[in-house]
């Protein structure tokens, strides 16, 4: 009895450790999981460390006014280490820097560090946005040193192509100054936080395309009116036969019932 009673404590200390060791295989996968959706900077180029001449690798400026009188774009960049990107609005204009993204679903968190110069603050200043309606992070306006600009976005079940846009003004809202930007990240993450505005790009974008004008029963009373009316018409002025062109043989006879008929009179010569 006390060899079997040993046995079946042994059983259970070793059924424990199986399970425990499960549950820390488990448990070990889903944090490598979980880290590896808040690792990865997205954005290419994101340090603005590369370019050539005076454009940045995988960046484009963009601007309601593209005339050079209006907007100015400039990138700095030590021997080493990342670079800066500014946009100066000499006359009111909403500009940008963009980088194109294919993203799957998801939550994102954007961010940027930026400063400005004398932004304007009647107008939206300097953020880090997605060009779609109202997708932004907080503004900086007049002022200020270098701050953290971010944002969370979901993506829809089916992925979504955005454009991420170091920004001075907005859409409908011009403004002039000089805004700096490094930094620029987009990180995949596992659930928004608290630091900073959230936006559903799938709810977004159904709010800006609207809904259908009308309802259904509108749709089928209107193709029943039409239905009537066409029979009305058909009812109130029948179709008449058309004309039969006349046959070959027809014409000719025709043609010969107009000749006169009979010898044609003889001509009298009258000598002397």
């Amino acid at each position: 009895m006390i060899v079997g009673s040993g046995r079946l404590r042994l059983k259970s200390k070793l059924g424990r450790l199986a399970s425990l060791g499960v549950m820390l295989t488990v448990f070990s996968i889903l944090g490598v999981a979980k880290s590896a959706l808040c690792v990865g900077n997205l954005l290419m180029n994101g340090d603005f460390s590369r370019g050539s001449g005076g454009s940045v690798d995988q960046w484009r400026t963009e601007a309601w006014n593209q005339a050079p009188e209006y907007t100015r774009y400039s990138w700095t960049h030590p021997a080493k280490g990342g670079g800066e990107v500014s946009v100066e609005n000499m006359k009111p204009n909403d500009a940008r820097y963009l980088q194109n993204l294919t993203l799957g679903p998801g939550w994102y968190r954007f961010s940027v560090m930026a400063r400005t110069q004398q932004v304007g603050v009647g107008a939206q200043g300097a953020t880090l946005s997605i060009m779609e309606d109202g997708v932004a992070s907080a503004d900086l306006r007049g002022t200020q040193n270098w701050q953290r600009l971010l944002f969370y976005l979901k993506i829809p079940a089916r992925g979504s192509d955005v454009e991420v846009g170091c920004r001075l003004g907005g859409y409908s809202s011009l403004n002039t100054g000089h805004a700096f930007f490094r930094d620029a990240e987009a990180i995949q993450v596992a659930s928004p936080g608290d630091d900073g505005p959230r936006f559903d790009l799938a709810a977004i974008r159904k709010a800006a395309n609207g809904a259908p004008i009308g309802h259904l029963w509108s749709l089928v009373a209107t193709l029943t009116l039409l239905a009537g009316l066409a029979v009305f018409g058909w009812m109130t002025f029948p179709l008449t036969p058309a004309r039969r062109m006349p046959s070959a043989g027809s014409r000719r006879s025709a043609i010969e019932s107009l000749k006169p008929s009979g010898d044609p009179p003889k001509q009298v010569v009258r000598c002397g």
